[in-house]
């Protein structure tokens, strides 16, 4: 049943972020980690409330849980080769936080990259749904930039897609 449903939600397009948080380390760090994900829904405006899903065995999700804040950066159609890194293995991601821009939130300390729109999240709750977890954040800060981010990313078929800007405009 499961491929049946993986078939039909590849004709379903959404878009694709960048989700990042941290874990405190022994010597009072902050481990970063970050990943893609496509599965970011708004919930509520008041609170403004949005929800992600993580496989229930992802280290990110407990990296989550830990920190209690993530940040999600929505993605432009110029970010494909950083959505393909951060959708690989942690060792890759790893390699290529120390590469790409970012910076630290204001709110919650969670790396923000350059992107379409952004947000700073604070846990709110979470449940576990099949072989996923809900997280759900309240948006305690969030942004776009000064200059519009032009086309989107996005991912269907299995694949990422640019939405052409006369499409977008419509």
């Amino acid at each position: 049943m499961s491929e049946d449903l993986r078939s039909v939600m590849r004709h379903f397009a959404t878009g694709v972020c960048i989700a990042a948080t941290w874990r405190p380390t022994r010597a009072g760090a902050r481990r970063h980690n970050a990943i893609t994900v496509n599965s970011l829904s708004s919930l509520s405006l008041t609170p403004p409330l949005v929800s992600l899903s993580f496989r229930a065995d992802s280290e990110f999700l407990a990296d989550v849980l830990a920190s209690r804040v993530f940040t999600v950066s929505i993605l432009g159609a110029d970010a494909e080769d950083t959505a393909r890194t951060f959708a690989g293995r942690r060792p890759e991601r790893d390699r290529m936080l120390r590469h790409v821009r970012t910076h630290a939130g204001v709110g919650t300390g969670a790396l923000l990259f350059d992107a379409a729109g952004w947000m700073e999240c604070r846990y709110y709750d979470h449940y576990t749904v099949g072989d996923h977890v809900q997280v759900i954040g309240e948006a305690i800060t969030l942004g776009i930039p000064d200059e519009p981010a032009g086309t989107p990313l996005i991912f269907l078929g299995g694949g990422f897609h640019r939405l052409d800007s006369e499409s977008a405009a419509s």
